[in-house]
């Protein structure tokens, strides 16, 4: 499509051409940022709604793929030099143009006739339901309201809201919140707040059993220090951390993937997590 345009020439001014590669025929135009004209030239061809009917009819019959856009001259963005060398091309009198006057390009503002027609055809280019297309934009963000259960962090059920937005106000004071609200709804997050959040919905409990809430509590598990040779517990630590200070070491991800199977041993001992199977599989792989 483009030739002689890139990032580079967008600052250029002066006059350039949309030539039908299969026949020859074109279009002639002037503006002072040559870049930013052949986008919009582009944009609304591939819409169907561009201003000159010819060019168009043309561009729907062939296809992007026969035309290219030249950069035919560049000057100063001065008004009355880009007419006047645009105007020396028009006077090739070329296929595609409308007007055989300079200046019908270099102005030009689309009318809200052009504009409500732009958006009619971007309705079918989104994949928004027909129903909320007819609400309109403000209705539209209505629609997509979902009313938030709030609960404690031990699952038991606090209040219901009509949305994020009127949770966090009512909860937090500001509406900023609901953000993190609708995170831990997704399950993105554990909590928001110091709360548990759940999206009300037909089967979904109104409130949160225990074993559920339990996925939210503390990560931390207790972990068994175990002797190698004698497979007997040494001693137990309330997490992976507290049993690698006991080492002084400040990294305890050996003792986790010990505990996890992808190590036999840590620190020279074997680890296992609280409320494991009793027999410790000897065959883990270890470490180096």
């Amino acid at each position: 499509m483009s030739k002689g345009i890139n990032k580079n020439t967008h600052k250029l001014s002066g006059v350039y051409e949309i030539r039908n590669t299969l026949n020859n025929k074109r279009y002639i135009g002037s503006s002072i940022n040559i870049y930013r004209r052949w986008r919009d030239h582009k944009r609304m061809l591939n819409l169907s709604v561009h201003p000159n009917k010819h060019l168009q009819s043309a561009w729907n019959k062939y296809g992007e793929k026969h035309f290219v856009f030249k950069i035919l001259e560049t000057c100063e963005p001065i008004k009355d030099t880009i007419l006047f060398l645009e105007q020396k091309y028009l006077d090739l009198k070329p296929e595609y143009n409308n007007s055989p006057t300079a200046g019908s390009n270099l102005g030009w503002k689309p009318t809200e006739e052009f504009r409500a027609k732009c958006r009619e055809r971007m309705k079918g280019k989104m994949n928004i339901p027909k129903e909320i297309v007819k609400l309109g934009i403000h209705k539209a963000t209505e629609v997509k309201k979902k009313p938030v259960l709030q609960y404690t962090k031990d699952g038991n059920f606090i209040a219901e809201y009509s949305s994020q937005k009127e949770a966090a106000l009512l909860v937090f004071g500001n509406e900023r919140y609901h953000k993190s609200i609708s995170g831990c709804c997704r399950g993105d997050r554990k909590e928001a707040k110091g709360y548990i959040w759940r999206y009300k919905t037909d089967n979904y409990p109104n409130k949160i059993k225990l074993c559920l809430a339990d996925r939210y509590k503390n990560n931390k598990k207790a972990v068994y220090q175990i002797d190698p040779a004698t497979e007997e517990i040494i001693a137990e630590y309330s997490s992976t951390k507290e049993a690698a200070m006991q080492f002084s070491k400040s990294t305890y991800s050996s003792i986790s993937l010990c505990c996890n199977g992808k190590y036999k041993t840590a620190f020279g001992f074997k680890w296992k997590y609280k409320n494991y199977d009793n027999k410790i599989d000897i065959n883990q792989n270890s470490d180096s």
